[in-house]
């Protein structure tokens, strides 16, 4: 890609998360961004379409870092170490907390955690299928129920509603995938 294109889209992509965090608002005009980038509105349309754009290219950007960094660390090649995936996560959200807690805080933005969440299914659904003993079909939906937990509870720390380190927050998941949730409860034996 030319690197004038990458810079500008940069700027624009700088301007709005800058706006973001200094408003703590959603609604945000591209003239706002075009002047905080130094660029024309008619600049801002040679790049995007819309606000909206913005947000779904970081996504974008997210998901191929989030697969790059699984695949850079093995994890394709070693599915079971499950902790890899949040180890991974807890990394990429390290890098723009600022700009994940906000969008954790506006509903907005829920389009953005689906995306994540689909491709968390994807990846597992894809890397774990063939060594499953139920069909794909419940694997998706197991994998789908797991995931949209682990983004309530990245969106509730993130929110600020718990206090854990961002590496507790990873192990709880983790200890939920191997052991179960009966693993933290002292449950009688059956027939007590």
């Amino acid at each position: 890609m030319d690197k004038r294109i990458v810079k500008t889209k940069s700027a624009i992509q700088n301007a709005y998360l800058s706006l973001l965090m200094e408003k703590n608002t959603t609604k945000i005009s591209i003239a706002e961004i075009a002047r905080h980038a130094n660029i024309d509105r008619k600049t801002f349309y040679l790049h995007y379409r819309s606000v909206d754009d913005i947000i779904s290219e970081f996504t974008e950007a997210l998901i191929r870092e989030l697969l790059q960094t699984l695949e850079e660390n093995d994890f394709f090649q070693h599915p079971y170490d499950v902790g890899c995936i949040f180890r991974t996560l807890n990394h990429i959200l390290g890098e723009h907390m600022d700009f994940y807690r906000h969008i954790a805080r506006h509903t907005n933005y829920n389009f953005f955690w689906e995306q994540v969440q689909e491709i968390i299914v994807r990846t597992v659904v894809d890397t774990y299928s063939h060594l499953a003993k139920i069909p794909k079909e419940h694997l998706e939906l197991y994998t789908q129920f797991f995931a949209s937990g682990i983004i309530a509870v990245y969106q509730s720390w993130l929110k600020g509603e718990t206090s854990c380190s961002l590496d507790e927050l990873g192990n709880i998941p983790v200890e939920i995938a191997y052991h179960g949730i009966q693993n933290i409860f002292s449950l009688p034996p059956k027939g007590e």
